[in-house]
Order: structure tokens, then sequence, then C-alpha cells
């Protein structure tokens, strides 16, 4: 791997970290705010029959209400995750990653339409991001696929 890829990859490892960290703290609010423990903790409701106190609510909810209600980290967060997903996929340049990212895109668009119209500012950010990002890694997977096949088809004439 070139340093340059290292750069890269390290870079947006630790943009995950920090805003990892950041969107933890911001959704620690869903320790305060009591209303919204039946509607933004999905893992503890999973798990649980219900919350009695703020220490029966699991760490994974604090990222769910941030991303609802200070969707800023969460975003940028997962944002850099998809990235250093998608840059593997692409650098590989073979038609099983572009598959990969192909199936990425349509869980993106999936992902959007299950959440058509969200409640939230954080669930609006989202939609439209994994929309905009779906719809790209699609377009893009096809094209790669596309100019594949027509030049696998040309080597076999």
């Amino acid at each position: 791997m070139s340093n340059k890829k290292i750069v890269l990859y390290g870079s947006l490892s630790i943009i995950f970290m920090i805003t990892l960290f950041f969107s933890w703290y911001e959704g620690s609010g869903i320790r305060d705010d009591t209303f919204e423990w039946g509607n933004s903790t999905p893992f503890t409701n999973f798990s649980k029959q219900s919350i009695t106190n703020p220490s029966d609510i699991s760490n994974l909810d604090h990222f769910v209400y941030a991303a609802k209600f200070n969707p800023i980290y969460p975003l940028i967060m997962t944002l850099s995750i998809l990235l250093i997903v998608s840059i593997a996929l692409w650098n590989q340049s073979s038609i099983y990653s572009m598959t990969g990212l192909f199936i990425l895109g349509l869980i993106l668009i999936l992902i959007s339409i299950l959440n058509y119209a969200p409640s939230t500012i954080g669930g609006k950010y989202f939609v439209s991001t994994f929309i905009i990002l779906g719809i790209y890694y699609v377009t893009a997977s096809l094209f790669f696929l596309l100019r594949k096949r027509i030049f696998v088809s040309k080597i076999k004439e």
C-alpha cells in the first residue's frame, strides 16, 4: 500500500474516532430527556422491557439520540466510515468489488426509502445524504460494470 493510501485511511480513521467520541458525548443527553426514552432507545428497548433510570440506557442509544437531534458529528462519522469502505472497494476495481459497491448503494437507498418522512432534523439530513450517496454508488458501479463488460466482450471478439 502506498504512503498516500496510508495517510488517507489513517486520516479517515482518526476523523471517525473523533466524531465517534463527540457523537457519543452529544447523545448522552438522552439520559436527561425522559420524554425520549420511549422513542430514541431502540437498543435498550430491544434488550429490556422498560427504562426506570438513566443507567438502564444502552450506550448505543446515545448515537441514535445524537443522530436525531444533533446530527453533525454522527453524519461526519457515518460519511467517514462509508468513505473508507467505498475507497477500499473502488481501489480493487474488480467486478466483485463493484458489485459490493452497487449493493451498498442499494442498501443506502433502501434505508432512505424506509425512513422517507423523518420527523427530526437529523433524520432529514441522513435520508438526503443516504439517497445521494446511494444513487452515486449505484451509478458509478453500473458505469464501471458496463464498461468492464463492453471491454470484455471486445476482447472475446
